[in-house]
């Protein structure tokens, strides 16, 4: 009811109760992180690699992290076309370099 109310009263509302909840997203994620860095054992993560693979999943992620559907709305929103490809690219960039 809440959400829906806020969707209702305009573009602005949203936007700002969009930016609140990424900003709780990435606190709790910087949270998170922090809490439990001192189990994590850097050696042991590299220990065992096989970069190889890496690589041919890396569109995989790309894509999965792009969102492509949503891109005539942010050409609509960011207004040009030079913009929403620097959106995707950060965007899928982001995830790329948490996960790898």
């Amino acid at each position: 009811l809440i959400l829906g109310r806020t969707v209702y009263s305009g573009v602005r509302s949203t936007e700002r109760l969009n930016v609140l909840f990424l900003v709780l997203a990435i606190s709790s994620y910087l949270i998170l992180a922090c809490s439990v860095s001192g189990l994590v054992h850097v050696d042991a993560l590299f220990a065992v690699s096989g970069w190889k693979e890496v690589l041919p999943a890396l569109p995989l992620m790309v894509v999965a992290f792009t969102f492509h559907n949503i891109v005539p709305s942010l050409l609509a929103y960011l207004g040009s076309a030079r913009r929403v490809m620097l959106a995707i690219v950060a965007g899928s960039g982001i995830p790329v370099l948490l996960y790898v």
